[in-house]
Order: structure tokens, then C-alpha cells, then sequence
């Protein structure tokens, strides 16, 4: 985050927007202004691992993780959509991914020309992979070729997020709870 005088629109405010930042218009007032970046995500990622640790204890992550790759992707879209509410967000599923006829779903988070690809359930597959962001890309289909070279399997865009999706969080939670508990 930042803080910057805005202003009439000087050519420090069109570095700003250039860098992809989102900031309100208020002549003379002190706005905060955000961009989406790893840090961002990274503290998405410390969420869902409180989470885990708070329903699963110590087990690994790929355990706890383990079937919840829908409902993580959905309650991850809620957190994005609250802080940045103009992103669209997609759920790319791929099928017989790693050549196991198992199915796994991804997000593409897409905010101010910025395109990001994520998995909050990666420690399922890889269970060494420190971040659940796994790439910034330059289109969907760039996306899809990255998600298919990592997992393998086809790939394709299964839904568009809603805003609404919020509304479902404490469900999902519900539901993410009881997989690691069965876990």
C-alpha cells in the first residue's frame, strides 16, 4: 500500500496509473491506494494456512487441502473480490490432471490489466511449492498453456465469478472445515 496526495493529475499521478495502481480522485485529501501484486497474495496464503492449522492442527497441507481445491478457489475469490472489487475472476478447472482422471480447479484473477494464475490448494499436487501464486501472465491463454505444462491434463475455463460469491463464504468455510476433518 501507499499513500499519496492526489491532486490535479500531474505526472506523478499518471506514473502511478501507468504502474497499475487504483486510487480515488480527491483533490487535496489523502487517499490510500492499492495495487495487486505477490504480497497481496501472500497474505491470502497466510488466511488459508491459519485456517488449515486452526481445523486440521499439524498435519501437512496436502492433507488438508485435500479435496477442498472448488471451495478454496471460491472463498480466496471472496477475499479478492472485498478488497478489489473490479477484478473478474475465473475458475480454470483441468481434468485427468498428472494423468490421474482427477480434477482440480485454479483461479485467474484478473485487476487493472493484470492477469495472475493461482492454485489454493497447490500443496495437494506439490507438495513442495512454498506460494500459492504461481504465475503472472500476459493473457487467458497464456494461463491455460502455464496450467497445462505444471499439471498436464486439459484445461479450460469453467465459470466466471460472481460478486455475490461472498455471500457464500461461511458456507464454504463450513465445507473446507469438514474435508479436513475427514481428512
Amino acid at each position: 500500500m501507499f499513500a499519496a496526495r492526489l491532486g490535479a493529475k500531474g505526472s506523478s499521478d499518471k506514473l502511478l496509473l501507468k504502474l497499475g495502481f487504483r486510487y480515488v480522485a480527491e483533490p487535496l485529501f489523502y487517499c490510500i491506494i492499492h495495487k495487486m501484486n505477490k504480497k497481496f497474495f501472500h497474505q491470502q496464503q497466510k488466511k488459508i494456512i491459519t485456517l488449515f492449522k486452526k481445523w486440521g492442527g499439524n498435519k501437512p497441507l496436502g492433507v488438508l487441502c485435500k479435496d477442498s481445491c472448488s471451495e478454496l478457489s471460491r472463498l480466496i475469490s471472496c477475499w479478492v473480490i472485498k478488497e478489489y472489487p473490479k477484478a473478474k475472476i475465473s475458475i480454470l478447472k483441468g481434468d485427468n490432471i498428472f494423468n490421474t482422471k482427477r480434477s482440480h480447479d485454479i483461479l485467474l484473477v484478473e485487476e487493472n490489466k493484470n492477469l495472475f494464475l493461482l492454485d489454493p490448494s497447490i500443496w495437494q499436487f506439490l507438495k513442495r511449492k512454498r506460494n500459492i501464486l504461481i504465475g503472472e501472465i500476459k493473457s487467458t491463454e497464456d494461463a491455460l498453456k502455464l496450467a497445462n505444462d505444471i499439471y498436464k491434463g486439459k484445461w479450460k475455463i469453467s465459470e466466471k465469478i460472481e460478486k455475490n460469491i461472498c455471500g457464500e463464504s461461511k458456507e464454504l468455510e463450513r465445507i473446507i472445515k469438514l474435508n479436513i476433518q475427514e481428512s
